[in-house]
């Protein structure tokens, strides 16, 4: 992608962000081990600038060179004809449990309920959950709700799909189970949702290479970032996610290091 075309696609970027976002001011994870105290106080002594010292194995939370999330900017995008459309299949409506794991609601997928595939690597979905406000930026831009879906293959790889909201209309995906969040005060109690459907996809995404955003901040995770098109979440929708955890959830964003965002656009 050249400079000039950059830069098109990073106003244009910019310019749905702002649209989306309007007057919006910003006022988890799920898959990081829980046996050291960790939490997302920047004032603490256990907050995300101090994970590395709490654990060995979790050196990489500061050492890393593909950690995440990332404020994705135009200098880093490259368009990428090989991406094509996201090749993602689920099954219709999944039967789901959500639980509270004191830093984020979780809601857990049965094994093989569809499938993500990434050059030739299939990875199953395996749960999803939420961080407020979003760990990736746009343009430095955040979002008042991320949603990660994490997927695994059958050899152990890491593929997210992250899918940043706005404040708008109600959510059809959220108001599935949105007045059932368990509180953080009860951590890891799980309950049956019935069956849900997934959020669906839109066919603009960009991808890089990065890590997970909790402790152990393990690398060489695919992510899949979705652009333009953002679903809405209404306030209220928004109070009782943010109700549901002590704290805001977000892990502040890390530089690309020189690591390209490839766009779909």
């Amino acid at each position: 992608m050249t400079s000039s075309a950059k830069a098109v696609v990073a106003v244009l970027l910019l310019q749905a962000v702002s649209l989306v976002l309007g007057c919006y001011d910003v006022s988890t994870d799920a898959v990081g081990a829980e046996q050291v105290h960790w939490d997302y106080n920047t004032d603490g002594h256990h907050g995300p600038a101090h994970w590395h010292e709490l654990k060995p194995e979790w050196s990489v939370c500061k050492t890393g060179m593909q950690q995440s999330p990332i404020n994705i900017v135009a200098a880093d995008m490259v368009k990428d004809d090989g991406l094509g459309k996201l090749d993602a299949r689920y099954k219709a409506k999944i039967n789901a449990t959500i639980a509270n794991d004191g830093h984020a609601v979780v809601v857990d997928l049965p094994p093989k309920s569809g499938a993500l595939k990434i050059k030739g690597v299939t990875y199953h979905p395996a749960q999803f959950h939420f961080h407020m406000p979003s760990e990736h930026h746009i343009m430095n831009q955040s979002f008042p709700l991320e949603m990660h879906l994490v997927h695994k293959s059958e050899d152990g790889k890491l593929a997210v799909v992250g899918f940043l909201f706005v404040e708008g209309e109600e959510s059809e995906f959220l108001a599935q189970f949105v007045d059932k969040l368990p509180s953080y005060k009860e951590p890891n109690v799980k309950s049956n949702i019935g069956k849900i459907r997934l959020l669906r996809q839109n066919r603009n995404y960009g991808r890089y290479m990065g890590s997970l955003t909790t402790p152990p901040c393990a690398e060489n995770v695919t992510w899949t970032v979705m652009l333009w098109n953002f679903p809405t979440v209404s306030a209220h929708q928004l109070k009782l996610l943010s109700d549901s955890v002590p704290h805001t959830n977000n892990r502040p964003t890390f530089s690309s290091k020189g690591r390209n965002f490839h766009t779909s656009i």
